[in-house]
């Protein structure tokens, strides 16, 4: 048990450099361990990702089995589940056997899975008005009052007030704040999740952070 912590920080940091070094030196050798490297990732986060939907299924079917609180949803999730996984076989077995045809996976992203996340986008509309209401009840000042502002101007903007359209909003005020106000906080948050991540690697190859255990 004494060895394990050093031997397993020595794997991880050994990985981690040989990775890292293959992307900056011109090695064919470090290219081909960085490939095998990344590619044994990807099928340990796939079958990661298989181990954990399994232990959904059966989460939810002994929810069911023993008819816990909210066994009907469980039920509903194990039916959509399976369902789902049905019908992407059937429309892999027919692509391989050249057969042409309406696509029943595709039908259930048309259908069922951009109306609920259209659904969540309108739920978000609501719960956004809402806290800009709880905001002007809490406190008045110049950053509340600018947010309120740059959502009623977004909202109008996307979507005509009782039909009728404003020119000055739709097209001059919240294409700017979408396109350069909102874009630039997006590529902000998008730096500074990337700082993060280099700064969590560079913990993990220092040896800092030990999340593999030790």
């Amino acid at each position: 048990m004494k060895l394990k912590a050093p031997f397993a920080t020595a794997i991880a940091i050994a990985v981690g450099m040989l990775v890292l070094l293959g992307y900056f030196l011109p090695f064919p050798l470090l290219e081909t361990l960085r490939i095998a490297f990344l590619q044994w990732a990807l099928l340990l986060s796939v079958t990661a990702l298989l181990v954990g939907v399994v232990n959904l299924m059966g989460v939810h079917w002994h929810k069911l089995r023993t008819g816990a609180k909210g066994s009907l949803y469980s039920a509903v999730l194990i039916l959509s589940l399976v369902g789902t996984f049905m019908l992407g076989v059937y429309d892999y077995v027919e692509g391989s056997l050249g057969v042409s045809g309406k696509s029943w996976l595709q039908w259930v992203f048309d259908n069922v899975q951009y109306p609920v996340q259209s659904s969540l986008m309108a739920l978000l509309a609501v719960a956004l008005a809402y806290a800009c209401i709880r905001m002007l009840r809490w406190r008045i000042n110049l950053l509340s009052i600018v947010f309120v502002l740059t959502v009623v101007v977004v909202l109008v903007g996307s979507v005509p007030l009782l039909g009728v359209r404003m020119p000055v909003i739709s097209d001059m005020l919240q294409p700017w704040i979408t396109r350069f106000l909102a874009l630039a906080g997006a590529r902000g948050i998008l730096l500074g999740v990337a700082l993060g991540s280099i700064a969590t690697g560079l913990r993990v190859l220092a040896g800092v952070d030990r999340p593999y255990g030790g």
